[in-house]
């Protein structure tokens, strides 16, 4: 990888991963748009009829074919077979990795280390940025003092005949964060709550709150106030702050599904209302 592997030696020039990314996924799986787009991809929906359900639908194809189905596989999943790919540069640090181990006398299951060879070097690898790598085998009984000296040898060898390719350059990311507004725990308390109404559509915005412990001191107010009128206005709070955090939920839903993210501006389009129970129904649908 030439220069750009060398720079990746220094932790100065590597960049951390910004969490929010891998919930980026997450909020894809509760856009309407995004659902549209999917469908139409996988053939079960026209795409005319699909432009008619959303009309900006060319801008939301592009990314669904970029991510991919994001229902049948686990957050995890996802992340390690498409990150490297979506955001290039938010690469892992650089780190031993134990591709495989062997239990003294154990008979070698070629296939289970065939799997984890190619795991290592498809996935670990890249996110790591591609960097010289030395895979070889360590026989733990051995003298440690000679593990190390021999260590410190193939470290030295490599290093000083090391070819680097320069065309296994690290891709620029297709997408970045847009926006600091939105911190990590905020977004997780959003989805959260769209996955809990998804759960029980008939949950009430108290129940929500409740199980969330979202507005704590109008909560408070409801359990403990004397007056009628006081806990009234309180349910009143509870009420519109639910309601305006389920918005935000379909609002950065739907701008993700148009690569921005975490996002909530005004769309040009109608923001569609979240239908509860076809988020649990995708789900399933992707489960069998």
């Amino acid at each position: 990888m030439g220069q750009r592997n060398l720079e990746l030696r220094s932790p100065i020039g590597r960049q951390q991963t910004d969490q929010r990314l891998k919930l980026w996924m997450e909020f894809l799986r509760i856009s309407p748009s995004y659902g549209v787009a999917w469908d139409v991809i996988s053939g079960k929906l026209p795409e005319s009829q699909g432009r008619e359900l959303v009309p900006d639908l060319p801008s939301v194809l592009r990314v669904a074919r970029d991510f991919g189905d994001v229902w049948s596989v686990t957050l995890e999943q996802h992340w390690q077979q498409h990150s490297f790919d979506l955001f290039g540069v938010q690469l892992a640090e650089l780190d031993l990795k134990v591709v495989h181990v062997m239990q003294a006398g154990q008979p070698t299951d070629e296939y289970q280390l065939n799997q984890q060879v190619r795991e290592f070097a498809t996935h670990t690898r890249r996110e790591m940025g591609n960097p010289l790598t030395v895979l070889v085998s360590v026989p733990i009984d051995m003298n440690r003092q000679d593990l190390v000296r021999l260590f410190g040898g193939m470290l030295t060898y490599f290093k000083e005949h090391r070819e680097d390719f320069e065309d296994e350059l690290i891709p620029e990311p297709r997408y970045q964060i847009s926006g600091n507004r939105h911190p990590l725990p905020s977004l997780r308390t959003l989805l959260e709550l769209v996955y809990r109404k998804a759960g029980n559509p008939e949950l009430t915005h108290r129940e929500l709150a409740e199980a969330l412990s979202i507005n704590r001191v109008s909560l408070d107010v409801v359990r403990n106030a004397d007056r009628s009128r006081d806990k009234a206005d309180a349910v009143n709070v509870i009420n519109a702050t639910v309601s305006r955090m389920l918005k935000q939920s379909i609002a950065i839903a739907e701008n993700a599904a148009r690569g921005k993210y975490p996002n909530q501006s005004d769309l040009n389009i109608k923001l569609k209302e979240i239908d509860f129970r076809a988020v649990v129904r995708r789900f399933a649908g992707s489960a069998k």
